[in-house]
């Protein structure tokens, strides 16, 4: 049994290897259907000009070693605007002059004429006190003088008629000086207890009515000269030597939203406060339409111009280890160009840097930038084309390229 068994795997053996001798004479031996036509194909693609781009790895003509790749970029222009530091500060608004108006004697309030809001000039009445003490007091005083008068006339009278010596005439003036001088300190007196308006303005509230007692640490009213309104805040000292008496202002209230209001600068500190590191300044703001009260709250800008610089669009400027720069166009590739931040604004960046007005600088597309890189433009400027001008050696045929020709017509 065992012995069939190895005579029928040695038969197997012998048949297969009949069946592979006469495969590899039959095909082996000789290039198949499809080796000869891709041969052919070969053949012809080395005799062609597209032998070139056959042995050339299929690269695009636009992105093989023909010409640099082109990066598709935004441009903004350099411009020139002036720094300025601008000075932010919240002061407190009260009128350019204010008064408490208090008696000079004890008295009775027996008048108010005035009332609260109303306006007056300085020397209206706003309060009368009683008076009639004071009044006595003034004829008392009149009546004295009246009487010295006539005493110095009869001994004048007597002195020229050489009945009368020149004492007895000194001495009469002399009463009569004093006599007079009586008269006004009554006069005086009684005056006071009218109680007037020392300034021109306008009347607060009015907090007495007649018949109160009054002193002179009663405040009987407030006048407020309200045509301007003085704003005192504080700056900081490091603008201490740059604000001045005059400088223009610009104030906001809170009371009047969107309201810009101008004015200047008409008094400053001789000292810097130490507990703060601030100078006191006082402005001015005209009030001539009565929209501002004393005791509102403004907020003061004070600008003070500086020097002139580049400024380039916030998107410009771009970060890395080194510092800030900027890419800058220059005959369609990008020169990186280090910039130092000078002033931001909400439009512009003002910057130190080696930019002349009109230079272009990418805003969009800076992520795929390298020095050198070749660019177009997106939104060119007018006049100028958003194509870099094409180099002559992209139009010729690359080495290999010649070669295969070459190799094509001798062969």
């Amino acid at each position: 049994m065992s012995t069939k068994r190895n005579i029928a795997v040695l038969a197997t053996v012998i048949t297969l290897g009949v069946a592979g001798w006469f495969g590899w004479q039959h095909f082996g031996a000789s290039p198949s259907v499809n080796d000869q036509a891709a041969g052919g194909e070969r053949s012809a693609g080395a005799s062609g000009p597209s032998g070139a781009a056959a042995r050339g790895g299929g690269r695009p003509a636009g992105g093989g070693r023909g010409g640099p790749r082109q990066s598709l970029v935004v441009v903004g222009a350099v411009t020139l605007a002036t720094t300025g530091d601008r000075l932010s500060a919240i002061g407190d608004g009260e009128a350019v002059a204010s008064v408490e108006v208090v008696p000079r004697d004890n008295g009775v309030v027996i008048a108010v004429p005035v009332q609260s809001g109303q306006g007056v000039s300085a020397g209206d009445v706003l309060v009368q006190l009683d008076r009639e003490a004071e009044t006595i007091a003034r004829d008392i005083a009149a009546r004295a003088v009246q009487d010295a008068s006539t005493l110095r006339d009869r001994r004048a009278r007597l002195k020229r008629s050489q009945a009368g010596s020149q004492s007895d005439l000194d001495e009469a003036e002399a009463s009569l000086a004093r006599a007079t001088l009586a008269l006004r300190d009554a006069a005086l007196t009684l005056a006071r207890r009218d109680v007037v308006a020392p300034i021109d303005g306008v009347v607060g509230l009015v907090p007495v009515e007649p018949g109160d007692r009054v002193t002179p640490n009663t405040v009987l009213a407030t006048i407020d000269d309200r045509s301007h309104i003085r704003v005192d805040f504080r700056i900081p000292e490091r603008f201490a030597s740059r604000v001045t008496v005059d400088q223009a202002i610009a104030a906001t209230s809170y009371a009047l939203p969107g309201t810009e209001l101008n004015g200047k600068v008409v008094a400053i500190g001789s000292r810097v406060e130490i507990d703060s590191r601030s100078l006191p300044v006082q402005a001015v703001i005209d009030n001539a339409e009565d929209r501002l009260r004393p005791g509102m709250s403004f907020q003061v800008t004070l600008r003070f111009a500086g020097e002139e610089l580049p400024a380039v669009d916030p998107l410009a400027v771009q970060w890395d280890s080194r510092g800030a720069f900027v890419w800058r166009v220059d005959d369609g590739s990008v020169t990186r160009v280090s910039v130092g931040i000078v002033q931001r604004e909400p439009e512009m960046v003002l910057v130190n840097a080696a930019l002349e007005e009109g230079d272009l600088v990418v805003t969009e597309g800076v992520l795929s930038l390298r020095p050198g890189a070749s660019v177009r433009i997106d939104n060119p400027p007018q006049g100028q084309s958003s194509e870099r001008p094409s180099d002559q050696s992209s139009a010729r045929p690359s080495d290999n390229s010649s070669e295969t020709s070459k190799g094509s017509e001798s062969s």
